[in-house]
């Protein structure tokens, strides 16, 4: 077994650990929201979807609403961790039109760079609408680092899928991405630059259970 293929098990084996550990975390009453557990689980099935596939259409098709549904549930995450407003129509909304495209893109016109260009933007877009709504909030280190770390996710798709989308030929064939660049591209930033989202989360929360905890003994006076 070559590197190529040993490489793409490993973001949803990353991304599995993270989420079980993001469920235990909500559990334990560490973790703001199970919504990060969510995000984290959909990202990985999404792509698992590459070593495990089912079939070329469904696997494109399938991936986009995890990746999508993912988005959604990191901003949900991030907005419930600052306390803000959590815009859930807009965003519903914003996701429902999304997957009125996408399956149109899918399975009438069966265009993967189109697919990808539609997909990435919206995650992008979604992820990058909780990240603005909530800057003004970060009041310590760890979260700035976590909105930073966010920042740069969102910095990274919108590069990749302008790159590869107007300046790298690469096919329309639903088939062929498991095999493309863009393929390999994805994996490994998402194995370097993504995974540093989780461990900012992590801090952010961390930051936040000790300010709670030093709050308790002035609000028991």
């Amino acid at each position: 077994m070559d590197t190529n293929n040993i490489i793409v098990y490993l973001p949803p084996v990353m991304l599995g650990v993270v989420a079980f550990a993001f469920l235990l975390l909500w559990h334990l009453k560490i973790s703001t929201s199970w919504q990060w557990s969510a995000a984290f689980a959909q990202a990985g099935l999404g792509f698992a979807l590459v070593p495990f596939p089912v079939s070329p259409t469904f696997d494109i098709f399938v991936a986009g609403l995890l990746y999508i549904g993912a988005a959604y549930c990191y901003g949900s995450a991030i907005l419930l961790h600052f306390s803000a407003p959590m815009q859930r129509s807009v965003r519903r909304l914003f996701v429902g039109g999304y997957i009125v495209v996408h399956t149109i893109v899918v399975l009438i016109f069966e265009s993967l760079k189109a697919e990808l260009f539609l997909t990435d933007v919206a995650f992008a877009c979604l992820l990058g609408f909780a990240l603005f709504k909530v800057v003004t909030k970060a009041t310590n280190l760890a979260d700035r680092a976590m909105i930073v770390s966010g920042v740069l996710l969102v910095l990274d798709t919108l590069t990749r899928t302008v790159v590869f989308t107007f300046f790298i030929r690469t096919s329309d064939q639903m088939a062929d991405f498991s095999a493309s660049d863009y393929n390999l591209a994805v994996t490994v930033t998402t194995i370097t630059i993504g995974l540093s989202f989780p461990f900012t989360a992590l801090g952010a929360m961390d930051r936040r259970l000790y300010e709670d905890i030093a709050r308790l003994p002035r609000e028991t006076h």
